[in-house]
């Protein structure tokens, strides 16, 4: 490239024309992610608008554009004041947000009083698979349900595997289905609170573990007082120490474990 083209190159990265023109580009961007958080959530905006390589390629053409501009109007004069501020005030912005864009990490972390915690649970949704006592994970954007295609290699231990996302659906629930005959056991609804509060369903004889609780719903042989068949039981256990609370039409019930 010869000094003519450089300095024409310079000129027009350095022009308060481009200037406007991606300011109207990032507005124009920030609305768009506005109404596709409100059709499609938060990740969706983000997968498309925030995360996406063209709005980082955005911010950083203006970046380039702030810097050259101030570098076109030096040394500054006094009435430039207000120019020169503005410039640096968006500069610095665009800087801070890019270190926290790529060197960042959002997450949760929680750390009961007097209590201590190294670890942390990433905003990020990951893949991981986890061999022995060696794991490995990548970061995915899941936010379209339907098909994917997303494929990468993890190297576990000794061994290098070939993971991918094939499907992603937002939206599954559990459901119950009601009299399909004897060999349908029985289940309750719970919403159990350890850390976090979770809707769990538990099925007769398929013990469930919630964090630190193992939880089972067994057949019992206990009676209700007008005669009706036995519903069984909800075992809660927590470390060496199990409970158990007859399952009744009459709510609610209290038990106290560990």
């Amino acid at each position: 490239m010869n000094s003519s083209l450089m300095r024409r190159v310079l000129s027009a990265l350095a022009s308060i024309q481009l200037t406007l023109i991606l300011l109207v580009a990032f507005a124009v961007a920030i609305a768009a992610a506005t109404f596709i958080e409100s059709r499609i959530g938060t990740e969706g905006a983000r997968g498309l608008v925030y995360n996406a390589r063209w709005f980082e390629g955005l911010l950083v053409l203006l970046t380039l554009n702030l810097l050259l501009t101030l570098g076109r109007w030096f040394p500054l004069r006094p009435r430039r004041t207000g120019f020169f501020l503005v410039h640096v005030a968006m500069i610095v912005i665009l800087l801070g947000s890019g270190m926290t864009r790529f060197l960042g990490q959002e997450g949760t972390m929680h750390i009961r009083e007097g209590d201590k915690s190294d670890m942390m649970l990433s905003r990020e949704d990951h893949v991981q698979i986890t061999v022995g006592e060696a794991s490995a994970s990548f970061p995915v954007r899941l936010f379209r349900a339907g098909p994917q295609s997303m494929k990468r290699r993890l190297a576990v231990g000794d061994q290098d595997y070939r993971v991918s996302v094939t499907e992603y659906w937002s939206h599954y629930e559990a459901a119950h289905d009601h009299d399909h005959g004897p060999e349908d056991p029985n289940s309750l609804q719970l919403t159990v609170g350890t850390q976090e509060r979770s809707a769990v369903s538990l099925r007769r004889g398929h013990p469930l573990r919630v964090g630190d609780l193992l939880l089972a719903y067994q057949e019992s042989a206990l009676l209700s007082t007008v005669g009706d068949p036995p519903l069984g039981s909800l075992e809660v256990r927590v470390d060496d120490e199990t409970g158990s609370i007859p399952v009744t039409t009459d709510l609610p019930a209290t038990l106290e474990v560990g």
